[in-house]
């Protein structure tokens, strides 16, 4: 027999043994991958369990810290904690954007733009917070209230004298105990005016809820049809978003920011800032979009006149 001839016969039986040696190291290796895995889970599971005792204890003292008869806008929680009224505040809003996001999946093609889906988006989760949480605040301002007798006014924010024609009653969520009122109440640990009523801020939300809420909604209808006057009720629209934040806080930077909270990094920075400044800067894109919008459409239409 040929070395050529013994080789060949050699080479299938080398292959086979490489093949099986693979399986086998392949298989210890997948047990031990598994097991690791396991391992770690194992940690992550304990962990979140003693986290989610810790949060129990947390959440009961927040609790009890938000009962109705509490008057103070100072938080019981440090800073970097969140209460259980916080979270599901800024949970309704992330359900609000998804709400949202499922819409334009139902009413628009799957061909529309990035653009176009994230404009109809914006507009349909705006009417949903105009008409779902700023509706709310109207309602603790209009039809939650309690007899101002036998209270310390002084935890309190004071309610405009003669307000609805009443000199003896506390209005807004500070006299309520229903879960809309518990997060506008933890709002007003930022800005206290949201606890009670502020004439200004209730004017401003009258307009919100019943002008801007509806006309959002519109806006949705025309980019759903592909109408080109989306583009004119979006400027609308935008104009009225960053005159209201305007005047929502001009008056308290005229006086120091007497009623504002910014010693807290979630008061300051998340709810004053980030969710305020969303209804500016977001706004001021959709002017610059309908603007360009408009601009190309007058363009278009004054080549065809020169043709």
């Amino acid at each position: 027999m040929s070395a050529d001839t013994a080789r060949q016969q050699q080479l299938p039986v080398s292959l086979s043994w490489s093949f099986t040696s693979a399986i086998k190291t392949w298989n210890a290796s997948k047990s031990l991958l598994s097991a690791s895995i396991a391992t770690v889970l194992g940690q992550i599971l304990s962990r979140t369990v003693a986290m989610a005792a810790d949060a129990s204890q947390v959440v009961a003292e927040a609790a009890a810290s938000m009962a109705p008869s509490s008057s103070s806008f100072v938080s019981s929680l440090p800073p970097d904690l969140f209460d259980q009224t916080t979270i599901i505040s800024l949970l309704s809003t992330l359900a609000i954007v998804l709400v949202a996001y499922l819409a334009s999946r139902q009413f628009l093609p799957p061909t529309a733009s990035g653009t176009l889906r994230f404009l109809f988006i914006w507009h349909l989760a705006d009417a949903l917070c105009h008409f779902i949480l700023e509706g709310s605040f109207l309602y603790q301002c209009f039809f939650t209230h309690q007899p101002i007798e036998g209270l310390d006014l002084s935890g309190y924010f004071p309610t405009p004298h003669n307000f609805l024609g009443y000199s003896d009653r506390l209005y807004g969520a500070q006299s309520g105990s229903d879960p809309f009122a518990q997060l506008w109440m933890v709002y007003a640990k930022a800005d206290k005016r949201w606890a009670g009523v502020d004439l200004g801020v209730v004017s401003l939300e009258l307009l919100t809820v019943f002008f801007d809420g509806p006309l959002a909604v519109y806006v949705c209808y025309c980019l759903a049809k592909k109408d080109p006057k989306a583009s004119i009720w979006m400027i609308v629209l935008a104009t009225c978003e960053i005159y209201g934040g305007f005047m929502t806080f001009c008056p308290e930077w005229l006086i120091g920011n007497l009623n504002l909270d910014t010693s807290n990094f979630m008061y300051l920075w998340v709810y004053l800032v980030f969710f305020n400044t969303l209804w500016v800067w977001i706004p001021l894109w959709v002017i610059w979009y309908s603007v360009r919008d408009i601009s190309a459409a007058l363009n278009e239409r004054q080549v065809k006149k020169n043709l």
